[in-house]
C-alpha cells in the first residue's frame, strides 16, 4: 500500500448541515489527513466514500469509515516523524508531555529525545527564518 498524504491548501468545508459559505486554508487546521486511492474502495467491496451522496450523510459516512478502518492501518513509529510544529515555544513542555504519553512504552528512551529534538515553534521558525 502506498502512503499518500493529502494537504489541500483550499476548498469547500462541510460542517453539519452543509458547506461553510467560505473557502478554508485547510493548512491552517495543523492536521494531515490520509486519502486512500479510490480502486481501494472497489477492492475492498467498499462504497466510495468521496461521492457527495455518501459523504454528506453521517450515517453512511461512518459506515463506510468503519469498514476502510478493517484494511486500512495507518502505522508508524517516532523514527518516522520529521517535523514537529506548535505555534509558540510555550506549547513545546506541553507537546513533549504528550509525545512522552503516547510513545514512552513503546520506544526507548533515545528515540523518545530524538522526537523531542524534533519539536520547533511556528514563532521560531519565523523569527530565525
Amino acid at each position: 500500500m502506498t502512503l499518500r498524504l493529502t494537504l489541500a491548501r483550499t476548498g469547500k468545508f462541510y460542517r453539519g448541515d452543509g458547506y461553510l459559505s467560505k473557502p478554508v486554508r485547510f493548512y491552517e487546521e495543523r492536521e494531515w489527513r490520509y486519502t486512500p486511492p479510490r480502486n481501494l474502495f472497489k477492492d475492498i467491496k467498499v462504497k466510495d466514500s468521496y461521492s457527495a451522496e455518501n459523504y454528506i450523510n453521517p450515517v453512511k459516512r461512518r459506515a463506510i469509515n468503519i469498514k476502510l478502518a478493517k484494511h486500512i492501518k495507518l502505522t508508524f513509529n517516532a523514527n518516522d516523524i520529521r517535523f514537529i510544529i506548535v505555534k509558540n515555544d510555550e506549547e513545546i513542555p506541553e507537546m513533549l508531555a504528550e509525545l512522552e504519553k503516547i510513545y514512552g512504552t513503546s520506544t526507548n528512551f533515545n528515540d523518545l529525545k530524538l522526537l523531542g529534538t524534533r519539536l520547533i515553534s511556528l514563532e521560531q521558525i519565523l523569527e530565525d527564518l
